[in-house]
């Protein structure tokens, strides 16, 4: 024989999402995914413009060096 819940809850309370004692939204609701699907697009595009612009710095350098390396030399 099984027992039955402490605290039976209705069809409509089962199926709403609960927040978190924080106030944020449980993480397995559409709301939750799509917010981490967009802070992961941001990631990621933020950590290209980080790539970029440190490649564009490593090349002014460089061009740099090699422009000053060329006058001391031949100049």
């Amino acid at each position: 024989m099984t027992t039955p819940p402490e605290n039976p809850a209705t069809p409509a309370e089962r199926s709403t999402p609960r927040t978190s004692p924080a106030g944020h939204p449980p993480t397995g609701t559409p709301r939750a995914l799509t917010t981490r699907k967009r802070l992961h697009r941001l990631r990621r595009t933020a950590a290209t413009h980080l790539f970029r612009g440190l490649c564009y710095g490593l090349g002014t350098a460089a061009s740099g060096l090699l422009g000053y390396w060329i006058q001391q030399q031949y100049l």
